[in-house]
């Protein structure tokens, strides 16, 4: 279309990136309005990145006569962030808002709902649509709706505004254990940020990030600074940070609508071992001779022979002020003992992992596709242990979940 996209870019409050509101302002009142054919302004973002002040942006659209979407991708899950759209169509001009049904109602990828204010705007949308999309999203949305019904999605949203304090709560707690920082962000929502030490921007940030993809976990991202881009004709600096100088690398992990305290749980206690093993090797390749034991914390398994632990039965209580949040210590129910394992790997071959599952009431099992492996789960199982001629050579790294990963 020709357009010039003139990029406002974030300022520092603390540990959160918040709009610069006077750059806005300068630019519509010294440039003048007629250049600019909108104003695009966003919602929901990766902590540190705070919501946009979407309100005194559309005081100022409509001040100077303005068009003004709003990017609001996962946005209607929050009611804060809903209420500061409704506030901001109250006192000043919002054309349109745009939000992700799959980030929002939990139905496949694809689709979208756009609102505005005016009939004839919704209209126009409209007219433009050329008709030859697959009708897929809007079904699934509307089944999904059907389903749920107001009480049912005002309840799941309930749900999440709770569950991002005890994501908070959790990740303060591993902030705490491994001598990290959790970002302070109160204008964002959903979304959290873990520093990392400044000194592992890079590769061995990044790495985290991928312990974590192999683990299951595929939500949180490691942003480290000094990366740039080019999105069109536009270089932006500190690309995926929201600023071109953040300070330091940095985890970020939402809580979105539909997931439970359990998911949380469960992602932080992938993310403490994680961290365990992300920090050896650090000290590690930096020649450390030793890592000391005051350093990393033994964990101890709860072994359930019927297998059945859940992984938030291992998760301290969280002692927060907030009466949403709820202790998740829990007993491990049947069979079960509470022993502490030993930082060294068991010796691999074939009788002594056997002794090892005897000893643990386990069984080896077979897979259709595989010759031989064995399971572990987060309440005690072996997690594929596989060799084609059966169980004889392999390595273990304990699991904080109660367990080993091979």
């Amino acid at each position: 279309a020709g357009l010039e996209p003139v990029v406002v870019d974030g300022k520092l409050s603390g540990d959160e990136v918040v709009t610069d509101v006077a750059e806005v302002e300068r630019l519509l009142s010294s440039e003048g309005s007629s250049r600019f054919r909108a104003v695009l302004s966003t919602t929901s973002c990766f902590a540190p990145r705070a919501a946009d002040e979407v309100e005194k942006i559309a005081a100022l659209c409509q001040q100077y006569d303005v068009p003004h979407i709003i990017n609001n991708a996962y946005g209607v899950q929050s009611t804060k962030l809903m209420h500061s759209i409704r506030e901001a169509a109250r006192i000043g001009r919002v054309d349109c808002v745009i939000q992700s049904t799959d980030k929002n109602f939990m139905v496949p990828v694809g689709g979208a709902v756009v609102i505005t204010f005016d009939k004839n705007f919704a209209n126009n949308i409209g007219a433009v649509y050329p008709g030859r999309a697959s009708v897929s999203p809007i079904t699934d949305l509307f089944i999904t709706l059907l389903s749920l019904g107001k009480g049912g999605y005002s309840q799941l949203t309930r749900q999440r505004n709770a569950l991002k304090k005890h994501l908070d709560c959790k990740l303060q707690e591993l902030a705490d254990k491994h001598q990290l920082k959790l970002l302070k962000t109160p204008g964002n929502p959903i979304s959290a940020g873990l520093a990392l030490p400044s000194q592992t921007a890079g590769k061995s940030s990044t790495a985290l990030g991928s312990m974590l993809f192999t683990r299951g976990v595929s939500g949180a991202r490691v942003v480290t600074p000094g990366k740039n881009a080019t999105v069109a004709t536009t270089n932006i600096t500190g690309w995926g940070s929201h600023h071109n100088e953040y300070p330091v690398p940095y985890l970020t992990a939402a809580a979105s609508i539909g997931m439970t305290e359990h998911d949380v749980d469960t992602f932080c206690v992938r993310l403490d071992k994680c961290l365990f093993d992300w920090k050896k090797k650090r000290l590690s390749t930096d020649g450390s001779s030793a890592v000391v034991a005051t350093d990393f914390p033994a964990t101890q398994s709860c072994v359930d022979t019927h297998s059945t632990a859940d992984v938030s039965s291992m998760a301290q209580s969280c002692d927060c002020s907030s009466s949403a949040v709820s202790s998740t210590t829990q007993s491990c129910g049947g069979s079960s003992s509470v022993a502490p394992v030993s930082s060294k790997a068991p010796s691999c071959d074939d009788q002594s992992v056997k002794n090892l599952m005897k000893t643990n009431s386990l069984k080896l099992n077979s897979h259709s596709n595989r010759s031989n492996g064995v399971d572990m789960d987060s309440s005690g199982n072996f997690l594929n242990i596989l060799s084609e001629e059966g169980v004889k050579s392999c390595s273990y790294i304990y699991n904080n979940g109660g367990g080993f990963d091979n």
